[in-house]
């Protein structure tokens, strides 16, 4: 398991209405009498965000992944020649950009701080384009 920075508000909606969110066992439970055109639409922030690993995995103790809405990313040494020396600092800062030649339109994380700076990739396009490439999940924290 683990957690996450998640500020932003999670809205569900139940044929454009609004719908009071309850989480029962990792799912939103909705109570109601359905019918064949109903339309359920979940908005998920989709901001960068922090995930630490729970503490009792203690082979990433002191590590962080990013994820952005329900996708979790990774960083690529395609990308990100410094892979090995890349740390996540207090300062570090995250965007959510696009690369339109690599990607196709597909959300990228950028990530700056004062000592380097890279992209971080949906997790499920991870060696598509060098198939020597290496990749993180989880980051050191610095």
């Amino acid at each position: 398991m683990y957690e996450s920075d998640l500020k932003d508000e999670i809205k569900l909606y139940v044929n454009n209405q609004p719908v009071n969110l309850k989480i029962k066992d990792g799912y939103a439970e909705i109570d109601r009498k359905w019918y064949p055109k109903d339309k359920v639409m979940l908005k998920l922030p989709i901001n960068p965000r922090i995930i630490t690993p729970n503490h009792q995995i203690k082979e990433l103790n002191q590590q962080v992944a990013l994820a952005s809405g329900p996708v979790i990313y990774c960083i690529e040494s395609c990308d990100n020649p410094n892979l090995n020396q890349m740390r996540i600092m207090p300062e570090t800062q995250y965007a959510i950009g696009k690369q339109h030649q690599q990607f196709r339109d597909v959300n990228i994380i950028q990530i700056n701080n004062n000592e380097w700076s890279g992209i971080a990739i949906p997790y499920y396009m991870v060696a598509n384009r060098d198939k020597n490439s290496s990749h993180k999940v989880w980051l050191p924290l610095k």
